[in-house]
C-alpha cells in the first residue's frame, strides 16, 4: 500500500530536483563531447555534470561510472521523495532484465555476472541465488509468480524466447499495478505510453522479419493507449502503423517505422524516436511542483543522460563522426 502523501510534501522535493537539473548533460555539453578531439577530452566534459575524472577511458571504466551515477541517483531520490515507492516503477526494469538474463544463461551456460544490473528492488546476487536454489521467498509476490511461471515454461519447452515474452508481459502488468498503488495518474500514463512504444517496436520488428500477423497475438501487450486488438486487427486488414498511431505521441516514430519495417531504413532512428516520445511524456509535467511528476521527470532525464553518455563515449572510442552520433542520441533538454 502506497504511503499517504499530501501535495505540499512534494514542494521541497521539487525544489531539490530543480537545483539538480542544472548539472544534467545538456545539448551544449553533448555537442562539446561529440566534437571533442579524443575520448579523454570528451570525458572531461562529464566532470561538469558531477562525474569523477577518469584516469583512463575504457569501456569498462565508462560502464563503472555510469553504474555508480545510476546508483547515486536512485539513492538520493529515495531519500528526498515523500514516497520512495514511486521509484519502483523504474527499478522494475532491472529486476526483469536480470531475470531474463539468468533464465537465458541457465540454458546457454554463459556467465551471467557481466550482464546483470544491480539497480532493481532485488539485489542481482540475491536474485541469482534465489533462482538457482528455486527459493523465491525474498522476491516480491508478482515478480515471484512471473519467474515461477517462466521457469516452468523453460523446463517444458527449453525456449528462452518464449520466457522472455512471458516476463515482458509480467513486467508491464506489474508496472501498471505499482503505478496504481502509488495512486499516480502521471505514472499510469507513463506505463501506457511505454506499452504503446513496446508494441510499436514489436510490430516493426515482426514486419521486418516477415512474421505472420498471428505472431503479433503472442508479442503484443495489453494496457496501452492503443489497444493490442486495434493494432492486430488494423494490420491484419491492411492498415499501416502510421495510420494506427496517427493521433499518438508516437506518430513520428510510427512513420519512420513503416520504412524500417520494410527493411528500407535501419532501425536506429526509429528506436530513437520511440524513446523520444516517452521522454517527452516524462517532461510534460515538469513544472507541477505539488506532485511526484518533477521527481519522475528528473529520473527520466538522468536515465536519458546515462544512455547518451554511453553512446557518446563508445562513439568517441570508436572514432565515429559527430553526425553518426547525433542520429543515435535521444532528445535532451536544452
Amino acid at each position: 500500500m502506497a504511503k499517504k502523501v499530501k501535495d505540499k510534501d512534494y514542494l521541497y522535493t521539487s525544489a531539490r530536483v530543480r537545483a539538480m537539473e542544472h548539472s544534467l548533460l545538456n545539448r551544449s555539453r553533448m555537442e562539446r563531447m561529440m566534437k571533442a578531439r579524443n575520448p579523454m577530452e570528451a570525458a572531461r566534459v562529464l566532470t561538469e555534470c558531477g562525474y569523477p575524472e577518469l584516469p583512463a577511458v575504457t569501456q569498462e571504466a565508462v560502464d563503472t561510472v555510469i553504474a555508480q551515477q545510476r546508483a547515486q541517483t536512485y539513492d538520493l531520490l529515495g531519500t528526498i521523495a515523500p514516497d520512495a515507492s514511486v521509484l519502483d516503477v523504474f527499478r522494475l526494469k532491472y529486476d526483469y532484465h536480470n531475470a531474463k538474463v539468468l533464465l537465458k544463461t541457465s540454458v546457454t551456460g554463459e556467465n551471467a555476472n557481466r550482464l546483470l544490473m544491480d539497480m532493481g528492488r532485488v539485489p542481482a546476487k540475491t536474485l541469482a541465488e534465489s533462482i538457482l536454489q528455486r527459493d523465491l521467498r525474498q522476491v516480491p509476490p508478482l515478480f515471484r509468480t512471473a519467474i515461477e511461471e517462466a521457469l516452468e515454461t523453460l523446463r517444458t519447452t527449453g525456449d528462452p524466447q518464449r520466457t522472455d515474452i512471458m516476463l515482458d508481459r509480467a513486467y508491464f502488468d506489474e508496472m501498471d499495478a505499482l503505478a496504481r498503488q502509488a495512486n499516480s495518474d502521471f505514472l499510469q500514463g507513463y506505463v501506457r505510453i511505454s506499452i504503446d512504444a513496446s508494441n510499436l517496436r514489436s510490430a516493426v520488428r515482426a514486419q521486418r522479419m516477415g512474421k505472420s500477423p498471428d505472431f503479433l497475438r503472442i508479442i503484443l501487450f495489453s494496457g496501452g493507449n492503443i489497444s493490442r486488438n486495434r493494432i492486430f486487427s488494423g494490420l491484419a486488414t491492411g492498415s499501416t502503423l502510421d495510420a494506427l498511431y496517427a493521433a499518438s505521441p508516437l506518430k513520428e516514430a510510427a512513420e519512420e517505422g513503416v520504412a524500417a519495417g520494410k527493411g528500407h531504413k535501419p532501425l536506429t532512428r526509429f528506436e530513437t524516436l520511440c524513446d523520444n516520445a516517452v521522454s517527452r511524456y516524462l517532461r510534460s509535467a515538469k513544472y507541477n511542483s505539488i506532485s511526484e511528476a518533477p521527481l519522475i521527470c528528473y529520473l527520466g532525464a538522468k536515465e536519458t543522460e546515462l544512455t547518451a553518455v554511453r553512446i557518446l563515449m563508445a562513439g568517441q572510442m570508436a572514432g565515429l563522426a559527430p553526425e553518426v552520433l547525433q542520429e543515435r542520441l535521444r532528445e535532451i533538454d536544452a
